[in-house]
């Protein structure tokens, strides 16, 4: 066919395969700046909640970048902490509905405050259950990533 110029139709690739490397970001921050700080395409930020979430699940997250990496984990480490003093404060208030329970004499008032401190009991638990599974991630990512984040 003379004349005509084939043209092999476009092959659509995945976005992680089109860029070099990933850099991560919090999502809870002002602007949506990578944690190295390096100025990078939107397009090439992810969340770090995805980012943990996504390894935690064992799910592909492309090339991530070291010091944002770095990051991420004191990220998560800072929300263990919180996670075990949301848990710590809500059962100090569980205690404190169980003194205000034992304090009442009608036992519908007494219930309705034993209630709401098993509600906190149950709360702090679940807290406590997601704070000892990140806290667990977290030691495995500093163990695969060969990472002394303190030295950082």
């Amino acid at each position: 066919m003379i004349g005509r110029i084939e043209t092999k139709p476009k092959i659509r690739t995945y976005r992680r395969y089109e860029m070099e490397t990933m850099h991560i970001f919090d999502t809870q921050a002002d602007e949506e700046k990578a944690f190295c700080e390096v100025d990078v395409p939107t397009a090439d930020l992810m969340s770090v909640g995805e980012y943990l979430g996504r390894r935690m699940d064992e799910l592909p997250v492309g090339n991530v970048c070291e010091p944002c990496k770095i990051h991420a984990i004191r990220w998560a480490e800072n929300r263990v902490r919180r996670l075990e003093t949301d848990a710590r404060s809500l059962l100090d208030s569980a205690d404190e509905l169980e003194r205000m329970a034992a304090g009442w004499h009608a036992d519908r008032d007494a219930a309705r405050y034993r209630n709401s401190a098993e509600r906190r009991r149950s709360e702090a638990g679940e807290f406590e259950e997601e704070a000892g599974e990140l806290r667990r991630f977290v030691q495995r990512l500093k163990r695969e990533t060969g990472l002394d984040i303190h030295a950082c």
